[in-house]
Formats: structure tokens, C-alpha cells, sequence
């Protein structure tokens, strides 16, 4: 039969065959073989590492794990399947107090185990790493006749659904399997669904349009998925909305899990994009809403951050681990977030950590609010959320806002004209005439605008033509006007924006707000200009975007659109007047006025010196850019190091103080060397000082490095103090991380210095 493998056992040591290779070997060949179907059905296989962590979790939420029917619907050359099959094993084991015997270990095969696939050749691989995981589980190196198996795998255990226009998604996969499984756990399709290329010997337009349509047939089943899910569980108006985003095919694998896995009992656990939560806006917000009201979410691992990395060295995809009980929460629910650090060193080797500081719980209903919450968390803290809702709170209205009251056509602001000489083209002979701005070819200063100006070709003389595909209006580009790089590189030190006081064309790789027609258009200009190259604005596109530091590395016109802003003509002239001088200067001063920008534009905003140094630190620790960010990763400077403890012994002196004491922290000399990973720190009441003991903190290590910590909290004997250890790395060091220690210190560790009030 197809799946019943004929193999000479004797030239393979199951004690020494890493069964995940198997989905290696197989992505490896697909994408070998056959590069656009791979890509097509998003042939990528799971890290052993992530695929144990979910079945290791998915295990631990299910009730009587002895007996649970495991389903993987997209299994590929079966990591889940397998992994799973071991802990079905080992729990049986534990719940029969012995070992068990072939017959056991094939029942649990043949009856608890199923996964579903399209591909024939993974399942064949599947098949082969179940054969294999079955005999090396039973102990033996070389099969006997006594382990040959009964009856194939296909139809019982592995079904091929490649045949059929849905795949694993058409209604014969659920008819049969409805509500059967204690566990769905997967790495479903993440590929979206695409229009292929007309051949090159060219089938016409009716054929490109019949493929089209295929595509828009496909997506309209998975909304219908959604939908009917929806409407099950009780959420009609949520169903009338719904519309499956960008005709992903990983969210119907979502839904259809919560109809497999078995009501209010089952679990799902998924491997996802990250895309799930990212977006704050269209469908894919509403997609996101619809999970987080029809199930109760229990869990939530943002990957984002360890993309290209060794931890899943084929992604460049965010993605994210999701876990899940199979009903529908309560009012109020919560579940625990994390969003793991890039870190090299770890990274490396294939790991990552998620510790205390990383998790954090999360009610599902803050996201209602605050849909930008997860984004913030994952590269920020709790003070990261007070200070974005701080600027969200600072005016009435947004940008867009704002602009849509002198622009009600919007004609004065977007990207710039699109060429494509190969598409239909529009007569446009007054843009022809315009310089082409081109900020990769004129002076960071820009005190010599006219020069400049002089110096650069007309559009005619640039592309030597009089039209583009799409010009857009010639609103666009009246002065003064406020020009944008989409990609406006990785350096603070370098302006993001540029105002031009006279008419320039730019292309579609720049964004364009023209003030021409307001009241106070110089105030305008220079306002937008100075927010875009300020620190608020790199900081609130870094917290919220969906594309800054998330997916993309570009700036997208809704992060600066989105910004609250204030009315220009509410402002007082003499505000408006230090606008404009501020503007002036950073286009014209060679050294440019960043310190005095960034204090005016939290005034502004009504934000005080706290929230600034939340900012600076949150854009050092959490780069966009991962050349940006190396410095966070590097080991934290003395200099560094020293303000951390001054700033955490300010914060603690007061609670000392009450006691009549004072607090002293220290960092001890000679307790670990720069080879070690942490960094330690003493703190005690003046003349309460103590000496670490060396083998206490190899131990500490040993144990925190053991679970993932970045933190260790030691109490010195008899309330002499506290030992303090820090992971090296720089960000783990700013003086915001120091506030947040102190805030942990005060509320449970003040214990550790004997303190009594009055003492």
C-alpha cells in the first residue's frame, strides 16, 4: 500500500536518527524540486525546539493526556505527529506504572494519532518517522517479525486530502473527524493565496481572469469557514462582518481547528504569522477581534522578534505560537503574553527565552481598547503603555483628522507619482516640467534649497516622457511641502523628512503633505516636519505600526496619519514662531538642534522628562533595525552600570529612609568573569554590607540559566540585604529597567533588609 514502506532495517541505528530531519529533508527537497509549489503551499518545516514547546504545552492543558486523540491537519512530514506519538507513549507509561509493549505502543498509533496533508511525498516521510518513533520507542535497535506493523498508515492514521479543492480544509476532512480530538496542534499554510502568471505563450485575458477568480472562490470558502464558526458559537454580528484577510489560508486552519477539537475540553496550538494580532485596522483587526471574543486564548508567544534567526532559520516571517481552549470565554478573560528577545548567543542555538519578565498577562478585553497593546508589550514595558496612551490622550483629534478639514479630497497628501511605463499611461504635461526631488542626491543641509534646485533634471529630462501611469494631481505637489522617505533609514542622527518651498515632483517611494491653502501653512509644514524627525514620533511608529520593527522596516504613511495632533491655527503665534525657527534650524544648521527638538515636541505633547527617558530607553533596547541595535546586545558599560545602580538606590533611599537608615548598592568584584553571562549587584542598609559567596552564585546561574530567567534575586542570611544578577547585555541596564527593578524590589523584597519602621 502507499504508505507501507518496504526498508532494510538492518542499515539503520534508530538510536541515533534525529527523526526532525525528516521535515528538513523533505523542505529542503520540495523547495529543490519544485520552488513555487513549495512557496505556494508554504512548504516550511517546524524547529524541533518550537514543535516540543507546543506539544509540551498542549499535553499540559489536556485532561487525561493518557488517551487523548492528537490531530495535526497540516502535518507535513509529521514533527507534531511524531512528538506527539513519544509523550502518548510516555503517558500512557505513567499512567500504567509500566512500560508499554509493542501491542500498546501500535494501538496508540493506529487509534490517537491522525494528521492530514496534500502532499504525498510528506506523507510518505510521515509515515516513515511514525515507523521509525515506534520502534525505537520499543526499546530495540533492530526489529524483530514481531514488530511488523498490522495495517498501513493511510486512511487510518495519515489522510491524503490532495485531491480535493480545499485540501485538509473541505467539509469531508470535517465530517468525519467533527469534534473528536483532544488536541489540534500545527503549522498550517501561511502563504497567501496568489494569481499565477500568464505562460509565456499566453493564454489570453479570459484565462488570466479564470485563475483570478479561482483564488476569490477559494477565499470566499475560507470566509464561509469563519463565518459558520462564528454563527455556532453565538456571534452573529461578528459573522456578518468577518471577511478572511488578504486571502490568507492560515486563519480557516484556525477555525476549522476549534470544529475538530472536541468542545469546551479541547486544545489548540498553533504555529501562526504574526500578522494574527498585528494589524489595528480593516480586516485583519476584525479577523483578530473574532478570535479573541470566540475562544479563550490562553496563551500568545510573539516570535517576531527571532525571525532570521537560527531558532527557525528558514522564516522571515514573524510568527507567533498560539494556545487555546476550545470555548468560548467569559467576560474578562486573560491570557499570558510573551514576546521573546532577539538574542544572538542563545539565538545560536537554537533557543530562546521566556521567563517572568516576558510573560505577562494580558485581559482580552484591553485589546478593545488598545489594539496596538501587544505590539507595545512585546518591545516595551507596562511604563511603554502609560506613555503611548499619554500621547494618544494629548489631543482631540489625529493628523488625518486635522487635515481632512483644509483637504477634504485628500488631494494634497499621499505617495507620489507611479510610473510603470507598461502600464496605461496618463498625459501629463505640468509635470513634466517639475524638478524630480530625490533626497538620496542633494546635501543633508538644506540651506542652499535654490542651488539645489538648479542643479536637478525635470521630470522630461529625468524619465524623457510626459506621462505617467499614475501622476496624481498637481495639488500634490505645491509648496511649502513636506516630503517623507518611505525607507527613512537607521539612523537617528540623519533627517527623516525635508520641507521644500518650492514645487517638486517625487515619486511613490516618498509620501507628500502639501500645506498650500491653509491659514498658517509655514506653521504646518514646519510642525509635521519637526514631529517626523523627532524622537516621540520614531518611538510612537516603533509601538504601534504594524510595519516599523514588526514586519516591514518602512515607515507607513497611517503611523504619522494615525498620531494625535494639535489644530496649528489653536496655537499661540508665539508657539507657532518657535516652530518655524526650530524647522529652520534643523534644515539649515549643520549641527542640528536634536536635544532642544525632542524637549520642545514633549512640551508639546505635555509629556514629562520620565516619559522622554522611557522613550530613549525603549528605542535603545528595542531597535528597529538590527544594525541599529547592537549596542543593546553588547555587554553594559561600566559608565552604564554605575548610573543603573545610582538611579536604583535614589528610588530606594525614601523606604530606607522612613526606617532611619540608608541603602547602599554595590557591584562586588570577582564573583564571575566577562565569560558569564550575568552581572551582580549588592544591596544592603548602611553597615549591613556582605561578601556573595562564589559557589551560592555558580549555583544561582546554574539555575537561572536553566530556566530562562534574566533576572536572579538572592536574600543574604540573617536581612544583611539582597544580591542582585542582571543579564550583561546593555539593555537590561537603562535607567527605565532600573525604575521597573526597584518597583519589584519595594513591592516583594524589602524583607531581605530586615527593615522596621522607627528601627
Amino acid at each position: 500500500k502507499m504508505f507501507q514502506l518496504q526498508l532494510d532495517w538492518n542499515d539503520l541505528d534508530f538510536a541515533h536518527i534525529p527523526v526532525g530531519v525528516l521535515s528538513q529533508v523533505y523542505e529542503s527537497f520540495s523547495h529543490r524540486a519544485n520552488l513555487e509549489s513549495a512557496l505556494e503551499t508554504s512548504v516550511h518545516y517546524t524547529p524541533r525546539n518550537i514543535a516540543r514547546l507546543m506539544v509540551d504545552q498542549a499535553f499540559a492543558a489536556v485532561q487525561n493526556s493518557a488517551q487523548a486523540q492528537v490531530l495535526d491537519p497540516a502535518c507535513g512530514a509529521g514533527i507534531f505527529l511524531v512528538l506527539a506519538f513519544r509523550r502518548l507513549v510516555s503517558e500512557r507509561w505513567k499512567a500504567d506504572g509500566k512500560r508499554p509493549d509493542t501491542r500498546t505502543i501500535q494501538r496508540i498509533l493506529y487509534e490517537q494519532v491522525r494528521g492530514f496533508d496534500i502532499s504525498e511525498s510528506a506523507l510518505r516521510l510521515a509515515a516513515l518517522a511514525l515507523y521509525i518513533t515506534a520502534i525505537e520507542i520499543n526499546g530495540t535497535q533492530r526489529p524483530p517479525k514481531a514488530l511488523k506493523f498490522p495495517r498501513s498508515l493511510d486512511g487510518t492514521v495519515l489522510h491524503n486530502f490532495g485531491k480535493l479543492t480545499l485540501g485538509s480544509l473541505d467539509p469531508s476532512a470535517l465530517e468525519a473527524f467533527a469534534g473528536r480530538f483532544d488536541i489540534v496542534l500545527s503549522n498550517p499554510p501561511w502563504t497567501r493565496l496568489r494569481e499565477k502568471r500568464r505562460s509565456a505563450s499566453g493564454d489570453g485575458e479570459g484565462s488570466e481572469a479564470k485563475i483570478s477568480t479561482r483564488t476569490d472562490v477559494l477565499n470566499r470558502e475560507f470566509t464561509a469557514i469563519g463565518r459558520r464558526t462564528l454563527e455556532q458559537r453565538g456571534f452573529s454580528d461578528l459573522a456578518r462582518e468577518y471577511d478572511n484577510p488578504d486571502k490568507n489560508p492560515d486563519l480557516p486552519f484556525f477555525w476549522r481547528a476549534t470544529e475538530w477539537a472536541k468542545n469546551d475540553v479541547g486544545i489548540v496550538a498553533l504555529a501562526m504569522p504574526a500578522r494574527l494580532f498585528g494589524r489595528s485596522t480593516g480586516k485583519g483587526l476584525v479577523a483578530w477581534k473574532a478570535v479573541l471574543r470566540s475562544i479563550e486564548i490562553t496563551g500568545l508567544v510573539n516570535g517576531a522578534d527571532l525571525r532570521k534567526t537560527a531558532v527557525w532559520a528558514s522564516m522571515d516571517v514573524p510568527f507567533c505560537l498560539l494556545f487555546a481552549r476550545n470555548r468560548v470565554p467569559v467576560k474578562g478573560y486573560g491570557f499570558v503574553y510573551s514576546a521573546p528577545l532577539n538574542e544572538p548567543e542563545l539565538n545560536r542555538q537554537s533557543r530562546f527565552r521566556i521567563d517572568y519578565e516576558a510573560a505577562r498577562p494580558v485581559q482580552a478585553e484591553m485589546f478593545e481598547r488598545q489594539p496596538w497593546i501587544l505590539k507595545t508589550l512585546s518591545l516595551g514595558t507596562w511604563h511603554d503603555v502609560r506613555v503611548v496612551e499619554a500621547i494618544l490622550g494629548a489631543f482631540p483629534s489625529t493628523l488625518s483628522q486635522v487635515w481632512a478639514a483644509t483637504d477634504p479630497t485628500g488631494e494634497r497628501t499621499g505617495q507620489g507619482f507611479n510610473l510603470s511605463p507598461n502600464l496605461r499611461q496618463q498625459n501629463s504635461p505640468w509635470l513634466a516640467k517639475l524638478k524630480v526631488f530625490d533626497a538620496s542626491s542633494r546635501e543633508v543641509s538644506s540651506k542652499r534649497w535654490e542651488h539645489w534646485l538648479e542643479e536637478q533634471p525635470t521630470f522630461f529630462a529625468r524619465y524623457r516622457m510626459e506621462s505617467a501611469h499614475m501622476p496624481r494631481r498637481p495639488a500634490l505637489y505645491e509648496p511649502p511641502l513636506v516630503l517623507v522617505p518611505k525607507a527613512p533609514g537607521d539612523s537617528a542622527a540623519e533627517t527623516r523628512a525635508f520641507v521644500s518651498p518650492f514645487p517638486v515632483a517625487f515619486s511613490q517611494s516618498y509620501y507628500g503633505y502639501s500645506c498650500a491653502g491653509h491659514p498658517f501653512a509655514p506653521a504646518l509644514a514646519a510642525l509635521i516636519f519637526l514631529i517626523l524627525n523627532s524622537t516621540l514620533f520614531r518611538y510612537f511608529s516603533l509601538m504601534t505600526s504594524r510595519r516599523v520593527g514588526f514586519d516591514r522596516q518602512t515607515f507607513n504613511k497611517e503611523d504619522l496619519d494615525a498620531l494625535p495632533f494639535p489644530e496649528v491655527s489653536d496655537l499661540p503665534e508665539k508657539t507657532r514662531d518657535r516652530i518655524e525657527e526650530l524647522a529652520k534650524a534643523m534644515e539649515q544648521d549643520e549641527s542640528k538642534p536634536w536635544a532642544e527638538l525632542d524637549a520642545a515636541i514633549l512640551e508639546l505633547y505635555g509629556l514629562d522628562e520620565e516619559a522622554g527617558q522611557t522613550m530613549h530607553d525603549t528605542l535603545f533596547s528595542a531597535a528597529a533595525y538590527r544594525r541599529q541595535g547592537k549596542n543593546a546586545l553588547m555587554r553594559a558599560p561600566p559608565e552604564q552600570r554605575a548610573s543603573f545602580r545610582e538611579e536604583l538606590r535614589q528610588l530606594l533611599q525614601p523606604f530606607f529612609e522612613v526606617c532611619g537608615r540608608s541603602v547602599e548598592v554595590a557591584e562586588p568584584r570577582g564573583i564571575t568573569g566577562p565569560e558569564k553571562p550575568w552581572i551582580f549587584i549588592t544591596l544592603a542598609s548602611s553597615g549591613f554590607s556582605f561578601e556573595p559567596n562564589r559557589e551560592l552564585v555558580e549555583l544561582a546561574m546554574a539555575e537561572a540559566n536553566a530556566r530562562a530567567s534574566s533576572r536572579i534575586l538572592v536574600h543574604a542570611s540573617e536581612g544583611k540585604g539582597l544580591l542582585l544578577g542582571i543579564l550583561y547585555q546593555a539593555r537590561w541596564w537603562t535607567l527605565t529597567r532600573a525604575r521597573l527593578c526597584a518597583q519589584h524590589i519595594l513591592r516583594y523584597h524589602l524583607d531581605a533588609f530586615g527593615l522596621q519602621p522607627g528601627a
